[in-house]
């Protein structure tokens, strides 16, 4: 893994083929929605906060990934300083509606903050950074969506 770091709020990050095969990845078909996607991404933001001083800490964080030399991939990451919403992506209202019922509401958290939008066959679930959510209900969101 190389780092490049651009300006103080950007970095370039490329990941040969090989790396990518050890940490269980295919760049022809990458999706954050994986346990091996999400733990390089993982690793990724931590060397990031390591190497370059770059942080999300609540804020927002672009990510654009682009093919590389014989399939490995180029991540290129923009922080801004400004707060984000949190995402969660479910491929079913099942799964939404499922991951809502296992949610903790005694643990600081109201559903009236919730922005859920449908869009295709996929529902989008916006939570803002400044929603206390717990822990336990951080969990059961991240279990239940794609």
């Amino acid at each position: 893994m190389k780092i490049k770091f651009i300006s103080p709020g950007d970095a370039e990050v490329l990941i040969d083929y090989e790396e990518l095969l050890n940490l269980g990845v295919n760049a022809e078909n990458l999706s954050f929605d994986g346990g091996s996607e999400r733990r390089m991404m993982s690793l990724i933001f931590d060397a990031l906060e390591d190497f370059c001083g770059l942080r999300r800490d609540g804020n927002f964080a672009l990510v654009e990934c682009r093919p590389y030399l014989n399939g490995g991939c180029r991540l290129e990451f923009h922080f801004a300083d400004e707060p984000s919403r949190r995402l969660y992506i479910f491929d079913t209202a099942d799964s939404l509606l499922d991951a809502i019922n296992k949610l903790n509401f005694n643990e600081y958290f109201n559903t009236s903050q919730l922005d859920i939008q449908p869009v295709e066959n996929k529902f989008f679930v916006y939570i803002p950074q400044t929603c206390k959510v717990s822990s336990h209900n951080l969990a059961v969101l991240s279990e239940y969506c794609a």
